[in-house]
């Protein structure tokens, strides 16, 4: 491998680390998200978080997250530090079942979206949520870079389904749908499954 192509991220986490301990951090980001809503005054279930008009949302967010999903596949064919950035991400992440692949998505889609757009945007803005939500997707070296690109774009969309439904359900929907397909994506490419023996 050239030099230049060498990914610049050494994992030095165990396989299967990294799964559990993002239980333990998304419950912390989804409570303190409540309590910043709780703190602020806000009506939380009953109009920021979600509202009546739940199942549009629901819809909305899936055809935006299929499409943002979209958009990074056909990126990722052009830009290669994304490609590289997936194989960082297929060394640390290391081999999930499709259940696991399904709770780490919900996980991270529900508790960002609750902290991000359903406590900060609504507290301080969507430029701000969008920033910050940027920065937390954030690593190591210049091949984490392509992730806190595609966070800022993909934070700018949650922001405005937020804006626009009134609710984070949309944008939950989305982040989470986004995730669980580059992720069951990403897992199946970087660790295949076993061909059964003959």
């Amino acid at each position: 491998m050239d030099e230049d192509e060498r990914p610049e991220f050494e994992n030095t986490l165990q396989p299967g680390e990294l799964y559990r301990l993002s239980w333990g951090f998304y419950l912390l980001v989804a409570v303190g998200g409540l309590i910043w809503l709780g703190l602020a005054g806000e009506p939380g279930f009953d109009g920021r978080l979600v509202n009546q008009l739940w199942w549009q949302d629901v819809l909305i967010g899936a055809a935006a997250g299929v499409g943002l999903a979209g958009a990074w596949q056909i990126l990722r064919s052009f830009v290669t530090p994304m490609r590289r950035l997936e194989e960082v991400f297929g060394q640390m992440i290391g081999p999930l079942d499709a259940s696991e692949v399904f709770a780490l998505a919900v996980m991270s889609g529900i508790a960002e979206e609750i902290f991000f757009r359903g406590a900060m945007q609504f507290s301080w803005g969507p430029l701000w949520a969008t920033l910050a939500f940027a920065l937390m997707h954030t690593g190591p070296g210049r091949v984490f870079l392509a992730w806190t690109l595609f966070a800022a774009v993909a934070g700018a969309l949650f922001a405005a389904l937020t804006w626009w439904r009134g609710t984070v359900v949309a944008a939950a929907t989305a982040h989470l749908a986004v995730n669980w397909i580059n992720l069951s994506r990403l897992i199946s490419r970087v660790h295949p499954a076993e061909e059964p023996a003959a």
